[in-house]
């Protein structure tokens, strides 16, 4: 019995070694897509806020006020 658990154990180590870098790499990739979104983000929320809305907006907003 005891030595079927460590085999067992053997081959599971094996399996999580075999995949682990591949885990790290997932990990690595999605977080950097959070960070580029991220980025993203606050690329878009600095040019909406810094570019000047049409005229027609403006007035638009205006009249509704």
């Amino acid at each position: 019995m005891r030595d079927a658990l460590t085999a067992e154990l053997r081959e599971t180590a094996r399996i999580i070694s075999h995949f682990l870098p591949l885990a790290r790499v997932l990990r690595t990739t999605a977080e950097f897509a959070a960070v580029a979104g991220m980025v993203g983000a606050i690329g878009v929320y600095a040019i909406g806020t810094t570019t000047p809305a049409p005229r027609g907006v403006l007035m638009i907003a205006e009249a509704g006020g």
